[in-house]
């Protein structure tokens, strides 16, 4: 995912809700802290509840949210 994000950037961003929780992204999140990036583009999601956030991170293979 690193190698990636080197090569074509951002395509996406990470999705996060507004706590600073990820919702959506983990990967480029991390692939991002590994290249020592200091800032990922990001969208807020403010407008789902805390089990259509639990969903949506499911729906795209996240077990559990995680703190950005």
């Amino acid at each position: 995912m690193a190698d990636s994000l080197s090569t074509f950037g951002f395509m996406v961003p990470v999705l996060v809700d507004d706590k600073g929780v990820i919702v959506a992204g983990h990967a480029r999140f991390l692939a991002a802290r590994q290249l020592n990036l200091e800032r990922i583009p990001v969208i807020v999601v403010s407008h789902l509840s805390e089990t259509e956030k639990r969903a949506f991170a499911l729906a795209n293979n996240n077990a559990l949210p995680s703190v950005l």
